[in-house]
């Protein structure tokens, strides 16, 4: 009778805490970071207490296929949540270079299992009004699929304000790329 007790009350209260995914609309998405964006088009948002990171992340096919990350790191603070005890995230500090936050991207990604990590067409541009960086990546996931990315980024009072794009170099990355392009052009920091 007890066990049949604890069943009965694992079914009621377990699927109350599983992480699920949500879709979200078009318009304007309401994230963790410190700014929104609007797509275009219909995303998936990946469930906050699976996020590796301190924002948001959406896909449209899952996160091994396409996956945007939208986020604010504050000062002292570290971009990637601890995954692996063995590897040192760093914390992003407050007024650097745009080469050292490119450094400071990279390095993250790179401990975070992402092989061969290159970033190219760095070049400073106007993000959400605030002069920011964008630049290319490309690497191997870490299950050794291709992989191609785009990031943009820009400090503001907030801390280091990124959207960071992810797919497989192959049909993936070029299908979604203006829809990702849309995103980073609608960035606002007006919540």
């Amino acid at each position: 009778m007890k066990k049949l007790l604890f069943v009965l009350a694992a079914t009621i209260v377990l699927p109350g805490c599983a992480a699920t995914m949500s879709a979200v609309q078009p318009g304007i998405v309401a994230t963790e970071a410190a700014f929104t964006v609007t797509a275009s088009d219909a995303w998936t948002r990946f469930p906050k207490g699976l996020n590796v990171t301190p924002g948001s992340v959406l896909t449209k096919d899952g996160l091994g296929l396409n996956q945007v990350y939208i986020l604010t790191v504050e000062d002292g603070k570290k971009m990637i949540k601890t995954v692996d005890k063995t590897q040192n995230f760093p914390a992003y500090a407050k007024g650097q270079s745009q080469l050292k936050l490119v450094d400071f991207v990279s390095t993250n990604l790179t401990r975070l299992g992402f092989a061969n990590l290159e970033t190219s067409a760095i070049e400073p541009t106007i993000i959400g009004g605030i002069e920011g960086v964008k630049m290319q990546i490309s690497g191997q996931y870490p299950n050794g699929l291709n992989m191609k990315g785009k990031v943009a980024m820009v400090e503001n009072d907030s801390g280091l304000n990124l959207v960071i794009y992810m797919a497989p170099a192959m049909h993936y990355y070029d299908r979604d790329i203006a829809e990702v392009d849309g995103l980073i052009n609608s960035i606002s920091f007006t919540k």
